[in-house]
């Protein structure tokens, strides 16, 4: 499980590298670690670190990854018609960022350390884990071994 949660937030390790190379963690956010060459490598990369690596195991971790930019790219300050923020997704080719016409998630707001430790970014945490733990839970008991696979 700590597996999947380091993977589905990779790509924000641009704050990381934007604190320790330019003292401003939020300087690259949402550019090369968000793009499609960053998501394909990444993939790569975490399932060749596998002990049994899979072409099953690639497209988990690339879901893994990819759901982060998705989300990303269905983000902004309030729900509805409202523009998201958008992600690089053709980074480097393109640093133009794209952005739905509307958004479902509420972004993290990051325009400095207070701001991202705010009870406010603890707030939209929470609504994404109204929003996903119920399909979570739903497909882990759709996966679950029933008593009847059990004695077979």
């Amino acid at each position: 499980m700590a597996l999947c949660i380091l993977l589905a937030n990779l790509p924000d390790v641009d704050f990381l590298v934007g604190l320790i190379f330019y003292g401003r963690f939020n300087i690259l956010h949402g550019e090369m670690t968000h793009s499609a060459l960053f998501l394909v490598v990444a993939s790569l990369f975490a399932t060749l670190c596998q002990i049994h690596p899979s072409v099953r195991s690639f497209f988990f971790t690339f879901l893994l990854i990819g759901s982060h930019d998705l989300m990303d790219f269905l983000s902004s300050q309030a729900l509805g018609l409202q523009r998201a923020y958008g992600i690089a997704f053709f980074y480097p080719f393109s640093q133009e960022k794209i952005g739905a016409p509307f958004s479902l998630f509420y972004g993290v707001r990051h325009k400095n350390l207070e701001q991202l430790f705010s009870l406010e970014n603890l707030w939209t945490i929470g609504y994404e884990l109204c929003v996903f733990l119920p399909a979570v839970a739903l497909i882990y008991l759709a996966r679950r071994p029933t008593d009847s696979r059990m004695h077979e």
